[in-house]
């Protein structure tokens, strides 16, 4: 298991993110019917027949309200990149979850409805597939169509509950999305602070510490070495203490691109300069010179002109027709 894994993990077993998630992704009335302050974990580790092991990321088993009964099963997987197969996957831990919670209660009250949410902390935009019915063959009769599974995951994109402003600056989910794409070490700083100021829970405080510690800073930061289990408040100090550093490192990022693209532009002017003299020797071979106004209109011209001025020169009678359509 990655340490980002493990971090979203310990992140999203308090009952606080999670209430803050479903705020972001779950509709109003339903959320209202919930009772997100009873909820609990429940194992996400499955034993086959064949003592074959299975682990989900995260499960939480949500009562309902009052005067309705039975429970929701919100089953939490974390990705970092896309995954073609990831309907597959949580079809598969839905009927590991779904049949484990048939042996926790009687079978009279029937199954808990389950939500399968994917957290992807990726920068990629998602493509795949989120209905598993879509991974199917397409059946050639109705009849087949009965057999196949209808199961689907709801995509939690990190990155787009980053840049939108729906979610409000305490939600303490948004703050764990705008930190995980954030634009540098004083706006993780920020950031951190307003985590501290609406969040009092020393454990998830304990937790987000590890996070931003062993997570975010080693990406922003890799070659500084930061002491393990600080407490967040000294996290922060230490983001402002680098912060200077971090601006050196884009500074130095910058010099390195410009370069680059300086040696890339150069490259391409080279290109041009030599398709010019081409040209112009192909039109002295062939008219014997060229005139002052059209090597001027050769000297700014680009590449796509130029090919088109050349290919026109195999076929023109004179070097008015080469640059008629501009002259």
């Amino acid at each position: 298991m990655s340490l980002l894994d493990a971090s979203y993990r310990l992140l999203f077993s308090h009952r606080i993110l999670l209430r803050d998630l479903l705020l972001a992704v779950v509709p109003a009335d339903v959320l209202g019917r919930l009772d997100v302050g009873r909820a609990e974990l429940v194992s996400p580790v499955y034993v086959g027949p064949a003592l074959q092991l299975r682990q989900a990321d995260l499960v939480w088993n949500v009562p309902i309200q009052e005067p309705l009964q039975g429970h929701v099963l919100i089953a939490i997987e974390q990705q970092s990149r896309p995954d073609a197969c990831m309907a597959l996957r949580t079809y598969t831990y839905g009927g590991l979850q779904l049949q484990a919670a048939s042996r926790r209660q009687r079978a009279a009250q029937g199954l808990p409805i389950l939500v399968s949410l994917v957290l992807y902390s990726g920068a990629r935009p998602w493509h795949g597939v989120r209905a598993v019915q879509r991974l199917f063959q397409a059946p050639f009769h109705p009849w087949l169509k009965r057999h196949i599974p209808r199961q689907a995951f709801l995509l939690v994109d990190f990155k787009k509950h980053a840049l939108n402003g729906f979610l409000q600056e305490s939600n303490l989910f948004g703050l764990i999305c705008r930190i995980q794409h954030n634009q540098g070490l004083a706006h993780v700083s920020g950031l951190l602070q307003t985590f501290m100021d609406v969040c009092s829970e020393p454990a998830l405080q304990r937790d987000m510490a590890a996070w931003i510690n062993q997570v975010i800073l080693p990406r922003c930061l890799p070659k500084v070495d930061f002491p393990h289990h600080l407490h967040l408040k000294d996290v922060r100090t230490m983001l402002d203490d680098h912060s200077g550093s971090w601006l050196h490192q884009w500074e130095a990022q910058g010099i390195q691109k410009g370069l680059q693209k300086g040696r890339t532009q150069g490259r391409s002017e080279g290109r041009l300069k030599a398709q010019k003299d081409i040209l112009i020797r192909l039109i002295r071979h062939k008219y014997g010179r060229c005139s002052r106004p059209y090597r001027q209109m050769l000297e700014q011209a680009g590449s796509q002109q130029l090919t088109a001025w050349s290919l026109r020169l195999l076929d023109a009678e004179s070097l008015d027709d080469v640059f008629q359509a501009e002259a």
